[in-house]
C-alpha cells in the first residue's frame, strides 16, 4: 500500500550502477506498481501504453491493460479506443479476444444497447469459442432486452438456461428473464 516508496525504489532501481532492469521491465514494474494502487488508473494507463509502444513479448498485454487501467479511472470512451487498438494491433492474441468483449461490454454499461448488442454479435462470430464466451451469451441477451428485441433476447436467454442447468440459480436467473423476454414479445403462455 506504500506506492510512493515503490515509486521511489524503481527510481533508485534505475540510477543504480549495475544490475540494473532493462528500461521495458522497468516501465512495466511502475505500470504495475500503479495499477495495483488502486487509486492511480490513469498513470497506469500511460505507462502501460509506453510499455506497449516499447514492444517486447508482452506488448499485447501491456496494451490490454492500458485499456483496462482507463476504464478503471472512469474514461470508458477512451479505453473504448485502447481496446479498438489492441484488436487492430494484436488480432491474433488472447488479449485482442478479452478486449473484443470489453468494447461492447461499455457500451452496455452506458447504456447504449444496440451498440452493446452489435459488438456482442461480432464478438461470438470471431471468437465463436473465446474466453469471453461464457459471459457474453448473458451480457448479449441483456442489450437484446434492453433494445426491446425481446425475440432475440429470449433465445439467448433460453440458450443460457440450457447451458447453466447444472447451477439451479443461474438457470432459475435465465429462464424468469426468458419469461420476460417472452411476454415482451406477446408470449403469455
Amino acid at each position: 500500500g506504500r506506492v510512493d516508496d515503490a515509486l521511489r525504489s524503481l527510481e533508485a532501481i534505475a540510477n543504480a550502477p549495475k544490475g540494473r532492469p532493462t528500461n521495458l521491465a522497468q516501465l512495466r514494474l511502475r505500470a504495475d506498481v500503479l495499477y495495483r494502487s488502486r487509486t492511480r488508473y490513469a498513470e497506469a494507463a500511460r505507462a502501460y501504453q509506453e510499455a506497449s509502444n516499447v514492444g517486447g513479448v508482452n506488448a499485447a498485454e501491456d496494451a490490454f491493460l492500458a485499456a483496462r487501467a482507463l476504464s478503471r479511472a472512469d474514461k470508458d470512451n477512451e479505453a473504448i479506443a485502447a481496446y479498438g487498438a489492441v484488436v487492430t494491433r494484436f488480432p491474433r492474441t488472447g488479449w485482442a479476444d478479452q478486449a473484443s468483449y470489453f468494447v461492447p461490454y461499455l457500451h452496455l454499461v452506458h447504456g447504449r444497447w444496440r451498440e452493446a448488442a452489435i459488438g456482442f454479435d461480432e464478438y461470438v462470430k470471431k471468437f465463436p469459442s473465446g474466453a469471453m464466451r461464457p459471459e457474453t451469451t448473458r451480457t448479449r441477451a441483456i442489450a437484446r432486452l434492453m433494445m426491446k428485441d425481446h425475440r432475440a433476447a429470449r433465445k439467448l436467454f433460453e440458450e443460457l438456461a440450457d447451458d447453466n442447468k447444472g447451477d439451479a440459480l443461474s438457470f432459475a436467473r435465465a429462464r424468469a428473464l426468458s419469461a420476460l423476454a417472452a411476454f415482451r414479445d406477446g408470449d403469455r403462455t
